[in-house]
């Protein structure tokens, strides 16, 4: 297999690590993109994009051309609480 290129968010997280070792062992080339000072979470073997998963201008180019990016990070945002019927 060629190295196909994927770019992982959320690579330091429980399960971007758990995707990024099943890439790499299966032969893909990684890029994961990390929060500065958790660099080194990341799992061996995967290029390191330094930035802010809010923020694209801090990592776009770090994701190489034709690469898969798969939804591994997710941003967990507040929902307000509903009222139930009757209460």
């Amino acid at each position: 297999m060629s190295a196909e290129p994927v770019f992982v968010t959320g690579g330091t997280g429980y399960l971007g690590g758990v995707l990024i070792d099943g890439l790499l062992a299966r032969g893909y080339l990684v890029h994961a993109l990390a929060r500065r000072g958790s660099e080194m979470r990341l799992p061996t073997g995967a290029h390191v994009a330094v930035g802010d998963a809010l923020d694209a201008g801090t990592f776009a180019s770090a994701i190489l051309a034709q690469a898969t990016i798969p939804p591994s990070g997710l941003r967990i945002v507040e929902v307000p609480e509903m009222k139930r019927a009757g209460s």
